[in-house]
């Protein structure tokens, strides 16, 4: 799992690539970049006066380091996907198999010609309508020059392409599933006895109570929460949360597995359907609700 919840700035990164690669300004992809950009209205309240946040909390360097809001679970699982394809094209080229694709003059990443690593890993000379200049020496393979054999000129593919056997691809990012995200939340080996789990945690940290008990920092929120009904931030100059609204990742304490705002800040996405209470019957081993099987094409 990521340490933090996903930030304005790196949601930003994903739209400026959206927004280049399939630019509304095109008849055929005028939908797709606004289809990825958050709901910047989630601030907007008839009796409320947030209007600085609608026109500013995405977009102002101020509020770079703030979780993104707004983000419906089809965008956010869509995101997951783009960022897959994004790191593994990173890894091909550093490793030398991929060139870099926004440096080539006679190549257009537009459209459905960028990188995609299910379609990478089925063929990859499928990639750009089968344009292989984009690929460098490859892997490289015990294959020796038969006699007579004219040598390769200098800079061509050589090798071999890149194998999920060779384990240098990213695995897929995803959303947790609701029992894999309560199980990082709760983070219970700091509660651990040998064999045993010692209580049970309400928090993200060990204790019942959101205020610091150590001797320095006593009375100090542990994260930021909604203390009651118009007390977003506590009493101000000193159990003040830091925010009335959301704050900036890791401004407190992670917890036992060294994850931020796993209490507090923001509500995160879980990949399962919802529903208010969890099914009587459940596999044991990885439970999930939503499983769709299909047959890839």
């Amino acid at each position: 799992m990521d340490e933090t919840e996903v930030t304005n700035s790196e949601y930003i990164f994903y739209l400026d690539w959206m927004e280049r690669v399939f630019p509304p300004s095109d008849p055929n992809y005028e939908h797709i970049y606004t289809s990825a950009v958050p709901d910047t209205l989630v601030w907007r309240d008839v009796l409320g006066f947030n209007e600085q946040l609608t026109e500013n909390y995405l977009r102002h360097p101020g509020y770079a380091d703030y979780p993104v809001i707004g983000v419906s679970w089809i965008q956010a699982t869509q995101y997951c996907k783009w960022r897959t394809d994004r790191v593994n094209e990173k890894i091909l080229m550093d490793k030398g198999i991929l060139k870099p694709l926004f440096q080539l003059d006679s190549l257009e990443v537009r459209g459905q010609n960028n990188f995609n690593t299910d379609t990478y890993l089925n063929n990859p000379y499928t990639l750009f309508d089968g344009d292989s200049t984009i690929y460098k020496k490859g892997l490289p393979t015990n294959k020796k020059l038969k006699k007579g054999e004219a040598k390769p000129s200098r800079g061509s593919f050589t090798g071999r392409q890149v194998k999920v056997s060779d384990g240098i691809l990213s695995s897929r990012f995803r959303l947790p599933t609701e029992v894999e995200w309560e199980f990082a939340a709760k983070a219970v080996v700091e509660d651990r006895e040998y064999n045993n789990t010692r209580g049970r945690k309400k928090y993200a940290w060990k204790g019942k109570y959101t205020r610091n008990k150590s001797k320095k920092y006593k009375g100090d929120q542990l994260a930021n929460f909604k203390q009651g009904k118009g007390d977003y931030s506590g009493v101000p100059g000193w159990s003040n949360d830091g925010a009335d609204i959301t704050i900036q990742v890791k401004s407190y304490e992670p917890n036992a597995f060294g994850l931020y705002d796993m209490s507090g800040n923001a509500a995160e996405w879980v990949a399962d359907v919802y529903r208010p209470i969890i099914d009587n019957e459940a596999n044991d081993f990885n439970y999930f609700r939503g499983n769709i099987f299909l047959q890839k094409k």
